[in-house]
């Protein structure tokens, strides 16, 4: 690399030293993605009336790609990388119940195995094979409509409600590298509105 320096741009003193490494990323010979997505929600009461507050919705999408980048991952030097953080299924669905002031929900989402973006050594960044997850979360709630209370709203918050684990791995599933459990996190709250 060999640069010229601006007058005024160093101080009194200095000197530019014109030479050294630089490191960028290149653009690769380009490639496709294509999928599909689909999205769904539906009120109990399109099914029944007796489901009067009671629904659902859900989204779906599956995606493709022909994309492939030279690296290393988990160790392992290619040059038909998959491209980092694509899934090629991701889904969610939440079940929910509002009424009366009451509600409650429970939610489910899905990915498939992916190439991750990890902390390595030293700060640095590396690309490591992430097994597949599926994170649940709950959420109840009651608001007062009435009464000394009324504006007041409670809420109980549980989120991945099956303690569900993360997995990098090398080359297979049965080469793990870090395998870590979080646990629950819980969460209780009041709000007041005026």
């Amino acid at each position: 690399l060999n640069a010229s320096v601006p007058p005024g741009y160093l101080a009194p003193g200095l000197t530019a030293q014109p030479q050294g490494q630089f490191t960028q990323f290149v653009n690769g010979n380009g490639g496709q993605a294509h999928g599909l997505e689909l999205a769904a929600s539906l009120p109990g009461t399109m099914l029944a009336e007796q489901l009067s507050g009671f629904g659902f919705s859900g989204s779906l999408s599956l995606t493709d790609s022909a994309i492939a980048i030279p690296g290393v991952v988990g160790g392992v030097v290619s040059n038909h990388v998959s491209l980092p953080g694509l899934s090629k299924t991701v889904w969610q669905a939440t079940l929910y119940y509002e009424r009366r002031g009451f509600s409650a929900r429970i939610a489910t989402r899905y990915r498939s195995n992916y190439v991750g973006e990890i902390e390595a050594f030293g700060d640095a960044r590396a690309l490591q094979y992430v097994r597949h997850e599926q994170l649940t979360d709950f959420q109840t709630g009651f608001e007062f409509g009435d009464g000394m209370l009324k504006g007041v709203s409670l809420v109980f918050q549980v989120n991945n409600l099956t303690n569900a684990p993360y997995m990098d791995y090398s080359g297979t599933e049965a080469r793990v590298i870090d395998y870590a459990t979080y646990g629950r996190v819980f969460f209780l709250g009041a709000k007041l509105k005026l």
